[in-house]
């Protein structure tokens, strides 16, 4: 996953894709309308230059209509802005109560639950201003800009610093010259963008939550395995007492065996000995017969 400064870079990349699509659109149809324009005054000219007054009357006459038609040009030509500003400021605060819902909606989804079962502070709460809002400020600028006939760029920039964004957030004081489409999907991709934290965070306690009870798994095991290593132990324990308990009976019997045999010679020795003193007692007594 990618992290969240990635994501904005992205996010910004995008827009000033979009951005430089429509610059280059808006251009080259004020160019083509240019063009199209001065080609159609010049034959105009051409044949006002070759027509010869026939009557003292041409001029005046000429200079009536000159006079006449610019009061009406002007007055066309003032509609036409005011319609255009009107129509901007309009795009301008759909685009600013889109982006403030988006804002909302990002300030709900990235508020996220702790395992302590705990709430997160959300980004706006921390201090830090997210790309929605931002956005919005800066098409709120752009709006009231078009609306006041004055520089938008100057006021959106004003207004964009006064957020606290950042560079990539400066840059949205061109946002005005976006049709209104691409002006939502630049604040879905800023929205995705700021989402990736959160989605880190979800990921990042997943795996922790995956991990825990790894560990717990493996704790188990290693308590089974020492209960059979205790177990092992006693047994081998309890066949080395027994062996010894055995060894010494044995050696207690052959140490009675042992003195068994002992008194038997001992009881022979003397049988023996009372055996040879009765000897020479019977020799006399049968020499004495």
């Amino acid at each position: 996953m990618p992290s969240g400064e990635a994501a904005l870079a992205y996010a910004q990349s995008v827009y000033l894709e979009i951005y430089k699509n429509t610059k280059a659109l808006h251009s080259s149809s004020s160019s083509s309308s240019s063009s199209s324009s001065s080609s159609s005054s010049k034959p105009a000219a051409a044949a006002a230059a070759t027509v010869k007054p026939e009557s003292g009357g041409y001029s005046s006459a000429a200079s009536g209509d000159t006079s006449a038609a610019d009061p009406a040009a002007a007055a066309a030509a003032a509609a036409g802005d005011a319609a255009t500003a009107a129509d901007t400021a309009a795009t301008a605060a759909a685009t600013a109560t889109a982006a403030a819902a988006a804002a909302a909606e990002d300030t709900a989804a990235k508020r996220q639950k702790t395992p302590t079962g705990g709430w997160l502070p959300s980004i706006h709460e921390e201090g830090e201003p997210s790309a929605a809002a931002a956005a919005a400020a800066a098409a709120a600028a752009g709006a009231a800009a078009a609306a006041a006939g004055s520089d938008p760029s100057t006021e959106a920039a004003a207004a964009a610093a006064a957020a606290g964004g950042g560079e990539s957030v400066f840059n949205l004081f061109n946002i005005r010259m976006l049709a209104a489409e691409d002006i939502i999907k630049c604040s879905k991709i800023y929205e995705r963008a700021a989402r990736v934290t959160g989605q880190e965070y979800l990921l990042l306690q997943s795996l922790l939550l995956d991990l825990s009870a790894l560990l717990q798994l493996q704790q188990q095991q290693l308590q089974q395995l020492n209960t059979q290593m205790l177990a092992f132990a006693q047994e081998d324990y309890n066949i080395s007492k027994h062996q010894q308990q055995q060894q010494q009976q044995q050696q207690q019997q052959q140490q009675q065996q042992h003195g068994i045999m002992q008194l038997q010679q001992q009881q022979q020795q003397q049988q023996q000995q009372q055996l040879l003193l009765q000897q020479p007692q019977q020799q006399q007594q049968q020499l004495n017969y």
